[in-house]
């Protein structure tokens, strides 16, 4: 079943959450009943399987460890968070497995491929 990796931000506030759904509008909306700011999808990467949506979300909290905020919650630099989160997920969909990868080998694969990041600061 194809599943979603999500990334919410709050409104005027440095913090992003990073989730897995099915749904994830629904999944936004159930959040935001517990939230008094408004939460917005910063960033959605659909997957064919839960499993692979599962691998890039485990990637994404373990390579933000160090800025959690509350759960699932991170308070980071979101130019970085969105960077990461896609080169996390093309590497996944190549076959690669992010945990035992650090993430530059994933942002090197998405730089060959003709993409480019905005510099930090630069949104």
């Amino acid at each position: 079943m194809e599943t979603a990796v999500y990334l919410v931000t709050e409104d005027g506030r440095p913090f992003f959450k990073i989730g897995v759904a099915a749904d994830p509008k629904r999944r936004i909306k159930e959040l935001q009943t517990g939230n008094p700011r408004q939460l917005e999808i910063g960033h959605i990467e659909w997957f064919p399987t839960r499993q692979m949506a599962r691998t890039v979300e485990r990637a994404m909290h373990a390579n933000f460890a160090t800025h959690a905020a509350k759960g699932e919650w991170f308070g980071a630099d979101l130019v970085r968070a969105y960077r990461e989160f896609a080169s996390f997920a093309i590497f996944v969909r190549s076959g690669g497995d992010p945990s035992n990868s650090p993430s530059n080998v994933a942002t090197t694969h998405w730089a060959l491929n003709g993409h480019q990041y905005p510099a930090a600061g630069t949104q």
